[in-house]
């Protein structure tokens, strides 16, 4: 079974993992979310992350700035899965 790692505050867990819940239900898939502050998983995510959310936009822009070559600026989007 495939996973879907997934980082990111822990301010939107509660409705994150709801989502991720029905994500994994609806599509036979493990879903695992991290929370926490970018310094807390940010090794994780660099080796696994399929999704990085934030709490506001300008927050993943930080996170852009801070951690370059994680997320495509230009899509916000992971290419690991080829997900478009």
């Amino acid at each position: 079974m495939k996973t879907l790692n997934i980082y990111g505050p822990g301010g939107p867990y509660g409705p994150m993992s709801e989502c991720a819940a029905q994500f994994a239900g609806m599509n036979a898939i493990r879903v695992v979310i991290t929370k926490g502050t970018p310094e807390q998983w940010i090794e994780g995510a660099r080796n696994d992350a399929d999704m990085i959310y934030g709490g506001a936009e300008y927050m993943l822009d930080e996170f852009i700035v801070q951690y370059p070559g994680i997320v495509d600026p230009g899509h916000r989007i992971f290419r690991r899965w080829g997900w478009q």
